[in-house]
């Protein structure tokens, strides 16, 4: 491992964040320059770890950072979007990964007006999934969207499911576990 001595020379808030797509900056840094501003292919030049910019690209960028600092334009920030983008964060054996966690949407089941519903496919195959799960002395969970199809389609004798997930896990992960069809 190697250990390089910083300092914090600029704090920005996120309001006052540089906006890499203003024309202004966009056509200036190499790695923007000339593409297109809805690529996301110009991101693996910031995302790496220890990339090397272009000398020209770290001092437009150094002046930059140091002319927001003291003449701090703001910018509207779109508090969804960056919640996503600094997401949750979880701890792995490794390392502290950042998780994306889709918004909860709680959906009513179904209504039987009309006939019986088709059953869905992947319904079906949660059913089983679930009912193999039964099988070996597994609690089976599953996700409140599909929980009554799913029920309905599996029809086993004795239903080992579970109401809540244990708590042995951080929120971030609990909700992305939720969410999965069959854990």
């Amino acid at each position: 491992m190697v250990r390089i001595p910083v300092r914090t020379l600029v704090w920005l808030e996120v309001q006052k964040s540089v906006a890499i797509h203003e024309d202004r900056i966009w056509s200036v840094l190499m790695f923007t320059c000339g593409q297109d501003k809805n690529s996301v292919t110009w991101t693996g030049k910031v995302r790496g770890s220890l990339g090397q910019l272009d000398r020209s690209d770290g001092r437009f960028l150094e002046q930059l950072l140091l002319s927001q600092n003291t003449n701090a334009q703001t910018y509207p920030c779109v508090e969804q979007g960056f919640r996503k983008l600094i997401g949750p964060r979880i701890r792995r054996g490794d390392r502290v990964v950042s998780v994306s966690v889709p918004e909860e949407s709680r959906l009513e089941p179904p209504s039987s007006l009309g006939g019986l519903p088709e059953v869905r496919e992947s319904t079906k195959i949660q059913a089983l999934i679930a009912d193999i799960g039964a099988r070996m002395g597994m609690s089976i969970w599953l996700p409140f969207n599909d929980k009554a199809a799913v029920l309905a389609e599996w029809r086993a004798k004795s239903l080992p499911v579970l109401d809540r997930l244990p708590s042995n896990y951080d929120e971030s992960t609990l909700r992305t576990i939720e969410q999965i069809d069959v854990p």
